[in-house]
């Protein structure tokens, strides 16, 4: 499964880096993994804007596409059984935080996400939503990062 995070915030360059590597640890965690054939690909939408900006950047609904192809600028890009999600952090909570503090957060903020994904887009049938969860927290919480 292909996994990241992508970042619309006003974080510091050190929050989002350390958003950066979490992403790129969870991505290795998954890349060998396969949680059924209606989510090969999976981005979270982290959305961490101050409260001026806040009106522009709201929570969208889970998205869901069976297959993408684009060819934009002349590069080909292309994707299949892709489900995006939006998480929504607080700014004023996490503004403070130091590169360890950001990292147990938003993942500790991905793992509610995923324990309350209820509402999956009528087209995914096939995804192991339970064991997917189970395998994030687990990998989560032996890595250090959250529910410690």
């Amino acid at each position: 499964m292909k996994f990241g995070l992508t970042q619309e915030s006003n974080l510091t360059t050190e929050q989002s880096s350390a958003l950066n590597d979490l992403s790129l640890d969870i991505s290795r965690f998954l890349e060998q993994k396969s949680y059924g054939k209606d989510v090969e690909e999976l981005y979270i939408g982290i959305i961490c804007v101050k409260p001026e900006f806040e009106p522009f950047f709201k929570v969208r609904k889970p998205k869901y596409t069976k297959e993408f192809f684009s060819e934009k600028l002349g590069v080909p890009v292309s994707g299949k059984s892709i489900l995006e999600i939006d998480l929504k952090i607080d700014y004023n909570e996490v503004k403070d935080f130091d590169k360890n503090e950001i990292t147990n957060y938003a993942a500790s903020e991905i793992c509610q996400l995923f324990g309350n994904l209820n509402n999956l887009p009528k087209n995914i049938h096939d995804f192991e939503k339970n064991r997917f969860v189970d395998d994030i927290i687990s990998f989560l919480s032996n890595k250090g990062s959250v529910l410690s």
